[in-house]
């Protein structure tokens, strides 16, 4: 990467409200767009269990934060699919892009 790219980038996409998001093949780009669309609240739930009965009854809920789009999805954009991102109205959608849509 050359000097000053970095912090071009940094302007362009602070800069902007919408984004059209095709596959990523580079792991880094991807979680790079992930925290752009940004999180949202979740739970993950836990349960023990015990090698003889199953479950023990016992577990935990906690609350976390989320991808609302995980990076994983980015790299697996298929041909034509994009993800739609409009950050002032907050939408996110999967689109599927066709000859002369855009």
């Amino acid at each position: 990467m050359r000097k000053g790219d970095e912090a071009l980038l940094g302007q362009i996409l602070n800069n902007t409200n919408n984004y059209i998001i095709q596959r990523q093949n580079n792991p880094n780009d991807a979680e790079v767009l992930s925290n752009l669309i940004g999180t949202e609240s979740g739970f993950e739930v836990t349960s023990q269990l015990s090698a003889n009965q199953g479950g023990t009854g016992l577990g935990s809920v906690k609350q976390t934060r989320e991808f609302i789009i995980h990076p994983d999805e980015i790299k697996r954009l298929m041909l034509g699919q994009a993800i739609l991102v409009n950050k002032q109205a907050f939408k996110v959608q999967k689109i599927l892009l066709r000859k002369g849509a855009i």
